[in-house]
C-alpha cells in the first residue's frame, strides 16, 4: 500500500475478512510522507479471537439447525394429526352408514334419491322389489321413469306436495299413494322425503326419502269398512 496515498496496492482474502484490525495502521506509519516509500502489512488474527469466532458461527449454524429440526418434527406431527383424525372420521361415517343400512333393511322401506336440477333418481333394491322389479331392470330411473309408475289419481297430490315444498311451505312431506306393480295390479306405499340440498337461489337441488309397503294395512283397512258397512 501508498504511505502518501493511503490505497492498497495488495490485498489477500484474509486481509478483507479481517481489515478492521487495519484501522490503526496508518496512524503508525503516517509519518512515512515520501513516494518511494512503500511497505506491507500483515494482519492477523489471534488464537482467542479466532477460537471465539469459530465459537459464534457454530453457535448460530447450531441454532439454525435445532430451529429447522424443531419445525420438521412439528410439522411431521401435524400431518400425522390430522391424518389420525381424517381417519377416525372416517371410520366414525362409515359406522353411522352401516347403522342406517341396518336400520333401513330392518324396517323394510325403499329409498330414493332425487337430484331435482338433472331428474336423475336413485334407487335402492328394496323400492324396486316393492313394485315387482329387479333393480336393474329399471335403470337408469329418472322422475319420469317414477311418476309413470304412480296412480294416474294420486299425481296431482304428490305434485302439490312438492310445490309447497319448493316453497318451503313445509319442511317434509309425507303421502300415501299407489304405484303399478310389475303384475299388473296397484300397491300401496307411503312415501316420506325432504329436500337436503338448496343452491345459492334458493332453488331445491336434491331431495331425498324412503317408501314403504302398505298394502297390507291398506287391505285390511278396507275389509273393515266393509264389514263396517254389512253390520
Amino acid at each position: 500500500m501508498s504511505s502518501s496515498q493511503k490505497r492498497v496496492l495488495f490485498q489477500n482474502k484474509k486481509f478483507e475478512i479481517y481489515s478492521e484490525q487495519v484501522a490503526g495502521v496508518w496512524q503508525l506509519f503516517g509519518h512515512l510522507q515520501h513516494e518511494q516509500y512503500s511497505f506491507y502489512v500483515s494482519v492477523g488474527i489471534s488464537e482467542d479471537n479466532y477460537l471465539n469466532r469459530w465459537y459464534d458461527e457454530v453457535k448460530v449454524t447450531v441454532s439454525m439447525l435445532a430451529a429447522f429440526t424443531l419445525a420438521t418434527c412439528m410439522s411431521a406431527w401435524l400431518l400425522v394429526s390430522a391424518l389420525k383424525r381424517r381417519e377416525r372420521t372416517e371410520q366414525t361415517l362409515q359406522q353411522e352408514r352401516m347403522r342406517l343400512s341396518e336400520v333401513i333393511w330392518s324396517a323394510n322401506v325403499g329409498t330414493w334419491e332425487w337430484q331435482i336440477p338433472t331428474g336423475h333418481v336413485i334407487l335402492n333394491a328394496r323400492w324396486a322389489e316393492v313394485i315387482g322389479y329387479d333393480l336393474e331392470e329399471l335403470s337408469p330411473v329418472t322422475a319420469v321413469t317414477w311418476r309413470k309408475f304412480i296412480h294416474p289419481g294420486d299425481i296431482s297430490v304428490v305434485e302439490g306436495l312438492l310445490e309447497r315444498l319448493y316453497q318451503r311451505e313445509m319442511e317434509f312431506f309425507e303421502c300415501e299413494i299407489r304405484l303399478h306393480h310389475k303384475l299388473g295390479h296397484w300397491v300401496w306405499v307411503l312415501d316420506r322425503g325432504r329436500i337436503v340440498d338448496w343452491d345459492t337461489h334458493g332453488k331445491p337441488v336434491r331431495m331425498v326419502g324412503t317408501s314403504q309397503d302398505i298394502t297390507e294395512r291398506k287391505n285390511a283397512d278396507e275389509r273393515q269398512v266393509h264389514l263396517g258397512c254389512g253390520q
